[in-house]
């Protein structure tokens, strides 16, 4: 358990990182691009892409980032549904079929990137190709498969707003 947590802990570390570096860069280019556009007129014609590009890098580092503090929307009409007897099981069998929705979307995301990398798909705006950004999706899913799959074996990691019940 303790390497599955120092693991989780290194995990956030660096979800962290790319998310506010992700957002630094989304503020900074369409900040440019305001000022540019304001004092001469013309701003950069590449701003809005590159805001879009970070933009999902934000979104999706954020499913992990709220992963990890229980803060991802669910919802929580059905929590007392069933008795509090099965709540040990819950705490269990929630996280291992948040896992198994986390892999279908992972092999799904990754067929589509394998699909794009194949037609070599360009970017209209930037002429760079798509997959690159695109692998966010796969990665985004994988490892969020991968932390509730943790979550299942060591209930004790999941983050105190998740619990069940």
């Amino acid at each position: 358990m303790l390497t599955a947590q120092s693991f989780l802990a290194g995990l956030g570390r660096l979800e962290r990182l790319f998310c506010l570096s992700a957002l630094a860069v989304l503020a900074l280019v369409l900040f440019v691009d305001v000022m540019l556009r304001t004092f001469l007129g013309n701003g950069l014609a590449w701003a809005h892409q590159t805001g879009v590009y970070a933009n999902i890098v934000v979104s999706m580092i954020g499913i992990g980032l709220a992963s990890a503090h229980g803060s991802h929307l669910r919802p929580r009409f059905a929590d007392h549904w069933l008795p509090a007897g099965w709540e040990p099981l819950m705490l269990r069998l929630q996280p291992l079929v948040t896992a198994l929705l986390f892999l279908f979307f992972f092999v799904l995301s990754l067929q589509l990137v394998l699909e794009t990398y194949a037609l070599a798909e360009l970017s209209t705006v930037l002429q760079t190709p798509v997959w690159p950004v695109q692998s966010l999706l796969p990665l985004a899913f994988g490892l969020a498969c991968i932390r509730y799959f943790l979550f299942a074996l060591f209930p004790e990691l999941q983050p105190a707003n998740s619990e069940v019940g």
